[in-house]
């Protein structure tokens, strides 16, 4: 596997996509047994970035790369996302929110999940929680390129 820097991260060239293995609502997947198999293959093969999201079966895909890869999870990437939040495990129940608010309290759940290195979690929720809140710059596509 040929891997690249992206700041102090040596990351392999090919990750692993893992919002299939996530299933319904987006996707049938092959059970779970196949996606463990497939994430632990990936890791053997070398891969060792892998992106997931919390609506990637409402949080079946992040369950799954948890298990697979709980004894070398020291060695690997988790890419994550935020910004849609349900109430209830349907589409139609899914909005847009990335809102600080949002953002802050998806941290607080993960933080408090079992089988986590809350207290490093807790660390970084509080060094985010402290920033200072800036507007985001309005940008245009003509202005990106001039």
């Amino acid at each position: 596997m040929e891997y690249r820097k992206l700041g102090d991260l040596e990351v392999s060239v090919i990750g692993y996509g893992a919002w299939g293995i996530g299933g319904a609502p987006f996707w049938k997947n092959e059970g779970d047994k196949k996606s463990i198999d497939s994430i632990k293959a990936s890791f053997d093969q070398g891969i060792n970035i892998f992106d997931t999201a919390p609506v990637y079966g409402f949080g079946h895909s992040e369950e799954l790369i948890g298990k697979a890869l709980k004894p070398v999870r020291e060695k690997v990437i988790l890419a994550t996302k935020c910004g849609l939040r349900w109430d209830k495990e349907s589409l139609s129940a899914l909005r847009k929110d990335a809102s600080r608010k949002s953002i802050l309290e998806v941290m607080q759940i993960l933080a408090n999940l079992p089988d986590r290195d809350s207290q490093q979690m807790k660390m970084k929720l509080e060094k985010i929680s402290n920033l200072p809140t800036v507007p985001a710059p309005k940008l245009t596509t003509l202005g990106l390129l001039g």
